[in-house]
């Protein structure tokens, strides 16, 4: 008998197998399979080609991350990579996890799987035969190897268990999760994992601790693709779609751009422009020297010492002392130290007010043992408002007419923790994405990432406003400033420290007047 049969076990025509081939030609020219399957030039091109441990593949909507995701799964799992070679006797045990049963796993990745697997690749070449729905879902391959399934809504002790070749994360996992399932590829070889995903959820660890982390992660490897790179989408499909969603949203949704969810809160603050002072740079001998201290135990103490112009309108934070768990002592030997080997003469030290309170069992407060090691600060004059010392920053990241420079500038190189955060520093934002489009934006920071902003921020309140004069860089008359006063004095407070206002002395201009003088005035 003829093995080209039908369902029927009858013997198929010339006619009905041109037919079905016909059939199977439109369909992998309409949906192709892994035969079928070619990348995107570009990024989604270079992450199958990758062989690092980790790779993290971040882009828009339909920018194709979850289909290269998908079809990195299957090349580990059927052993047919193009850029990897795998053992015989090895039986590929993978894991891909999405955001919840209903959404990320039933009706994202498994039509994904079902798209591009091969049906020679199944079991008994059948889909039904190779998935395994429940209890724990599984989808078993010909030769052995398999693809366990699991979601972020199930609980941390699910995500233990037997160990994985590769580990696929659809979507932003939580940092607890990806943890327990690093374990899980713990002295296998070959292992890998990788992340496809749209940052919807702002600055996350992810972006922390893999993307834009203050060292370079170990052996991972980023890929950030555009919805525009889809050569499939219809023409115009995307700008129509995303059209009216405000900027930064539009750019999360087709660029996958990392943007803080409450907003940043100094958008002005640009690395190559403000954090550019070369390692070589002094203070001047007639400027200021400023401390300003933002102190923690568990979180990080961070001390700051800025150096500022006789006219405070040139400002220089040049060093920083950044650590955690280290007693008053330390941080205070260590600023002394740091001091004398620079030859600095302190002008001013602020910090925090709550360093003021006093502990009920000690019964001392953190500025009382500065103090008691020689850091004395002034924390009275500090106001408890953050909008006033965040204004004043904004004001001070302006550009100078005169020098063509920020009014403040940073030594980058000394002060990365100031300079990384001072970029990712985002205002607070309202959880619940419902709630969020029926209320205010809050008017508070949020509590990450803060410590160095909030360090500068203590100095800032203490700096005066900058005049209309310094912004735009006109000159006063002379005659102006000779002829009036008032408007020296105002001048003067305008750049002098606000404990540092001396009296004008200036000839008296009013002759003193005399009785005759005062008889012919009083005319009543």
């Amino acid at each position: 008998m003829s093995k080209y049969v039908g369902k029927n076990k009858e013997p198929l025509s010339l006619s009905d197998m041109l037919s079905g081939l016909s059939q199977s030609l439109a369909a992998q020219a309409e949906k192709p399979n892994l035969y079928g399957y070619k990348p995107n030039p570009g990024q989604q091109e270079e992450f199958h080609k990758s062989l690092a441990f980790g790779r993290v593949f971040i882009g828009g909507n339909q920018s194709g991350k979850t289909t290269g995701g998908v079809v990195e799964d299957l090349r580990w799992a059927t052993k047919r990579h193009p850029h990897r070679r795998f053992d015989d006797h090895i039986k590929i045990a993978g894991r891909a996890i999405g955001v919840d049963l209903l959404k990320g796993i039933e009706r994202i990745l498994v039509p994904e799987f079902k798209r591009w697997v091969l049906p020679s690749d199944l079991v008994n070449g059948s889909w039904e035969d190779s998935w395994r729905p429940a209890p724990r879902a599984i989808l078993n391959f010909a030769n052995g190897s398999s693809i366990e399934f699991l979601t972020y809504e199930q609980s941390l002790e699910k995500h233990a268990g037997t160990k994985r070749h590769f580990i696929h994360f659809d979507e932003e996992p939580p940092q607890a999760i990806f943890g327990e399932n690093m374990a899980r590829l713990l002295a296998q070889d070959p292992a890998a994992w990788w992340i496809t995903m749209t940052p919807v959820d702002g600055i996350t660890w992810v972006d922390e601790v893999l993307v834009h982390p203050d060292t370079p992660a170990q052996d991972v490897d980023i890929f950030v693709v555009s919805s525009y790179e889809n050569i499939t989408l219809p023409e115009g499909s995307i700008a129509r779609t995303f059209a009216n969603l405000d900027e930064d949203e539009q750019k999360v949704r087709t660029e996958g751009a990392f943007i803080p969810k409450g907003g940043r809160v100094y958008p002005e603050f640009q690395v190559s422009v403000h954090a550019q002072v070369p390692t070589s740079w002094v203070p001047p001998a007639d400027w200021t020297i400023w401390t300003s201290i933002d102190a923690g135990w568990n979180n990080p103490t961070c001390i700051l010492y800025t150096a500022v112009s006789p006219n405070m309108d040139e400002i220089i934070t040049f060093y920083e002392i950044y650590d955690n768990n280290r007693r008053v002592m330390d941080y205070a030997q260590e600023m002394h130290d740091f001091e004398k080997a620079q030859g600095l003469k302190v002008y001013n030290r602020v910090g925090d007010p709550a360093m003021k309170q006093v502990n009920m069992v000690s019964g001392t407060s953190v500025a009382m043992e500065f103090a008691r090691c020689g850091i004395y600060m002034g924390l009275d004059s500090i106001p408890h408002s953050t909008s006033i010392g965040v204004e004043k920053i904004k004001q001070y990241l302006r550009t100078n007419p005169k020098t063509g420079k920020p009014f403040w500038q940073i030594v980058g190189t000394y002060c990365p923790k100031l300079v990384a955060q001072m970029k990712k520093l985002e205002w607070d934002y309202i959880q619940s994405a419902k709630l969020r489009d029926q209320r205010n934006k809050p008017e508070t920071i949020k509590k990450k990432n803060d410590h160095a902003p909030d360090a500068i921020r203590y100095n800032f309140t203490c700096f005066p406003d900058l005049t209309d004069m310094q912004l735009s860089g006109a000159k006063v008359s002379q005659d102006l400033l000779v002829e009036n006063d008032y408007i020296q004095t105002l001048i003067n407070m305008s750049v002098a420290p606000p404990d540092a206002h001396p009296p004008i002395k200036r000839e008296n201009r009013w002759r003193q007047i005399d009785n005759d003088d005062w008889d012919d005035w009083n005319v009543g």
